[in-house]
């Protein structure tokens, strides 16, 4: 059985530009997804949620015939062209970053762009299963991978992993690991 749970918090932000979404793919498997707004930009809320629903929607239609790295990338590249159209019909930039899972009682296949972070808690010891999208320019950090309609590397990440009951996975925006709660922050936990 999966159990998923959402935490979201605003923080002194007057809106959180996260958005998380889970889908239901069979009684034993799940497609999961957070999107962060990219500081800075315009509309990040409307570019969360437009990449979250692309992605649930192409995985959808496609996790059973196809492998599931495949599904995984060609899910993000639609999600990134969805960004592409936003940018064009809001004529000013926006994007960003995303993390994302099919996630079944004893595997997980999983990608991201960006700083989104997914950890896997078992036996209660955290393990960091993504590296953050980062440059630190020595005034900020600087995303090298997002969602923001011009493609995506090809050399987009993917991993494989195996789980076992009692496991945890927490997928989280930046807030959460920074424990700082003047930040926006959300949480998806996966118990499986």
């Amino acid at each position: 059985m999966i159990k998923i749970e959402i935490e979201s918090n605003t923080g002194t932000h007057q809106q959180n530009e996260d958005y998380t979404a889970n889908l239901q793919l069979s009684d034993t498997c799940y497609a999961v997804a957070v999107a962060d707004g990219m500081g800075g930009l315009e509309n990040g809320e409307i570019a969360s949620k437009t990449a979250v629903d692309t992605f649930n929607k192409y995985v959808q239609a496609h996790y059973k015939d196809t492998e599931k790295q495949d599904c995984i990338h060609q899910a993000l590249y639609e999600a990134d062209k969805a960004i592409a159209n936003l940018i064009k019909e809001f004529k000013g930039r926006l994007g960003c970053s995303i993390a994302v899972a099919v996630i079944s009682t004893t595997d997980m296949w999983y990608s991201w762009q960006g700083d989104v972070r997914i950890y896997l808690i078992r036996n209660k010891k955290p393990t960091q299963l993504t590296q953050d999208h980062n440059l630190d320019t020595g005034y900020e950090l600087r995303l090298t991978r997002c969602l923001k309609g011009n493609g995506l590397r090809e050399d987009i990440p993917f991993k494989h992993h195996k789980l076992s009951e009692g496991d945890k996975i927490l997928i989280c925006t930046d807030g959460y690991y920074k424990h700082d709660d003047s930040d926006d922050s959300t949480t998806m936990t996966i118990t499986i």
